[in-house]
């Protein structure tokens, strides 16, 4: 019998290659788009394996892992993966503290994701999921435009290119929506605003292998959360420049494939 998997996370970006990179390995998941969803389908499920976001609308990561640990039952006893874009040590303690059992830091390759997954297998007497024989790995970083599509490029190997197109097809219909939010948020002033759209912004690129409009986000991110927003106009154009460049090299890359 295959394993129950769940994947949680409010990105649409995130929760697809993740879902993806997963099914490269034999594993099919399903999605929940945050914590209320994925208590909800544990309560009606026996799952085995749940990779977790941990900043989410309506019941975050960590929240969602305490009512699931407390609902008691079979599900209870499941796998959680904390996957998150924060890697600083207290993040990681807090996710353990809270009941999760592994932590994946946004974003990872398949091959993080395999020593995820070789430990849940180990700890809960499973078979070691196993991908297909890949090609060479691809060259690092496309220079230039602080772009790494390494991991897009492990995806389409073991995927298939479709599931790439799919991927990169939900970042671009999305990133236009974000990048609004981010104006408004900025705007307005609102620093906890700005900070939850440069989070999200900092996980969908780094998903994506704009590595540049990542490294901004998190500033932006770190900038708003300590209230600091003296060059966030600066700071929110220099990111918005860098999604759009970033952009424009991730439809070459996928018009090169």
């Amino acid at each position: 019998m295959k394993p129950v998997v769940l994947v949680v996370d409010d990105n649409d970006v995130n929760r697809l290659m993740l879902v993806r990179m997963l099914a490269a390995s034999g594993l099919d998941a399903a999605a929940a788009a945050d914590g209320g969803e994925a208590v909800d389908y544990v309560a009606e499920h026996d799952c085995d394996l749940v990779f977790m976001d941990c900043m989410m609308p309506v019941l975050d990561g960590i929240e969602a892992t305490r009512a699931i640990r407390a609902a008691g039952g079979v599900s209870a006893r499941a796998w959680i993966v904390a996957v998150t874009a924060n890697t600083l040590s207290h993040d990681r303690e807090r996710c353990l503290v809270a009941g999760m059992n592994d932590y994946l830091s946004k974003p990872f390759t398949l091959d993080a994701l395999d020593a995820v997954l070789g430990r849940w297998a180990a700890a809960r007497n499973q078979p070691v999921p196993v991908r297909p024989p890949g090609a060479p790995p691809p060259p690092p970083c496309i220079p230039g435009c602080e772009v790494d599509f390494s991991g897009l490029d492990q995806l389409v190997r073991f995927a298939g290119h479709q599931a790439l197109s799919d991927v990169a097809k939900a970042f671009l219909n999305d990133i236009p929506i974000q990048l609004q939010s981010l104006q408004a948020a900025q705007a307005s002033g609102q620093a906890d605003r700005l900070r939850q759209v440069a989070h999200r912004l900092k996980g969908a690129c780094g998903t994506a292998g704009l590595v540049g409009a990542q490294r901004l986000a998190a500033a932006l991110e770190v900038s708003a959360k300590t209230g600091d927003l003296g060059s966030s106009e600066a700071d929110c154009a220099r990111l918005i420049e860098s999604v759009h460049c970033g952009s424009t090299r991730l439809r070459q890359h996928i018009d090169a494939g």
